[in-house]
């Protein structure tokens, strides 16, 4: 399996989490709205809940699944 290809520039994203995939103590993953209709996913070091407004930073990255 490859890696996931990572953008070099820094960006950030802010947005109301609408799906939580996953969500412990110290990692979770979800899915934002973006650019009117579509939604993006993320996953990292944090801990969110379903309707919490967040700012995220980090990479682009497109995983191979």
């Amino acid at each position: 399996m490859k890696d996931a290809a990572v953008a070099e520039v820094q960006t950030s994203l802010r947005g109301i989490v609408e799906i939580v995939f996953y969500s412990g103590a110290t990692f979770s993953a979800g899915k934002l709205p973006h650019s009117g209709r579509r939604s993006c996913t993320f996953a990292g070091k944090i801990f969110v809940r379903e309707g919490e407004s967040v700012r995220l930073e980090g990479h682009w990255a497109k995983h191979p699944k």
